[in-house]
């Protein structure tokens, strides 16, 4: 990892490698749209993949690309707000090797806040377009919900990851893993 930031002496490093994590995200996919479609399907009759009509090959993949960029710049917002910097301490960017894109904090965050920027996405581009659409019986934005649910699977992972840690344990996100930094780690529940 190269040298260690001041006050990171004593820390630790949790991570997750992109190849396990993508793994992990894939074992995902069946669970989480059952969660969204069945209750569709139960109220409404319909089959979210079979209810799908896209314009165009090219409204799919403009679809992804927009979403994929909507959930880094949530994180960022996220984080932002609980950094002293703003948004001079978040960084984007992609892994082109992995084509996986990131969103990066570089001040230390409290597990709670590095947990709600973690989460933003899938609570916002997810849980809430799903919810709508059961409510709705909208196919298109049922599939969104259950997309970008299952496009969450490497930041529902990193929250896994901090669920022994106090919520005001001071963490640093990893700025080439997925995963992050703690800072004199104790493990006590919260």
């Amino acid at each position: 990892m190269g040298k260690k930031k001041k006050g990171l002496e004593n820390s630790r490093v949790h991570i997750i490698s992109i190849e396990r994590a993508g793994f992990i995200a894939l074992l995902f996919i069946v669970p989480i749209a059952l969660i969204y479609a069945l209750p569709f399907y139960l109220l409404w009759g319909k089959n979210v993949f079979a209810s799908l009509r896209f314009q165009s090959l090219l409204f799919l993949l403009l679809f992804i690309v927009l979403g994929i960029v909507i959930h880094e710049l949530l994180h960022g917002i996220v984080w932002a707000v609980f950094s002293k910097k703003g948004f001079r301490s978040i960084h984007f960017g992609v892994k082109w090797e992995f084509f996986t894109p990131y969103c990066h904090c570089t001040e230390s965050l409290k597990v709670w806040q590095y947990i709600l920027g973690g989460v933003a996405p899938l609570i916002i581009m997810g849980l809430l377009p799903g919810i709508y659409a059961i409510i709705t019986g909208n196919a298109l934005v049922m599939f969104i919900g259950i997309f970008f649910s299952w496009a969450a699977g490497g930041d529902i992972q990193a929250v896994w990851m901090l669920r022994r840690f106090k919520i005001n344990q001071l963490i640093h996100d990893h700025p080439e893993e997925l995963g992050f930094i703690v800072e004199n780690e104790k493990t006590e529940q919260k």
